[in-house]
């Protein structure tokens, strides 16, 4: 008896960790530059999917966020300029965007980002499509 609550709890644990290795968002990248209008692929698990509490916090993440730190100074928060028909979007910061949605299906996100070209101080601006793929399970 004392075996089978051992298996039972190691069993537990297990699937536990499991759930643990997975992904809730997935993002591609694309080289951006001045003018131009770019496509970026992203896949999203809908906020209605189970997802795993890590310790600490009071309940599971929802949604995700995108940032764009690696492209240089922004001097102005993004712009919506495509809203989501499927979830909802937000702007968190001068370089991060907030995506969630409660149902799976494919959904389009538009932004305008403006950034500081570092070589020449020029102000610069490009619109970047989201291709947003929600699913129910994690990724």
């Amino acid at each position: 008896m004392k075996a089978k609550w051992i298996g039972v709890l190691a069993l537990l644990l297990a699937t536990d960790r499991a759930y643990s290795l997975d992904y809730y968002c997935n993002a591609g990248y694309s080289r951006i530059h001045n003018g131009g209008e770019y496509q970026v692929d992203w896949k999203v698990v809908s906020s209605g999917a189970r997802r795993v509490q890590m310790p600490g916090q009071t309940k599971p993440t929802r949604g995700c966020t995108y940032s764009w730190r690696s492209l240089g100074a922004f001097h102005r928060p993004p712009e919506i300029v495509q809203a989501p028909r499927l979830g909802r979007a937000r702007v968190v910061s001068n370089y991060r965007l907030y995506y969630e949605s409660g149902h799976a299906g494919q959904d389009t996100l538009g932004v305008r980002i403006h950034w500081i070209q570092s070589s020449s101080g020029e102000l610069q601006s490009a619109v970047v499509r989201y291709n947003i793929t929600v699913t129910d399970h994690p990724l």
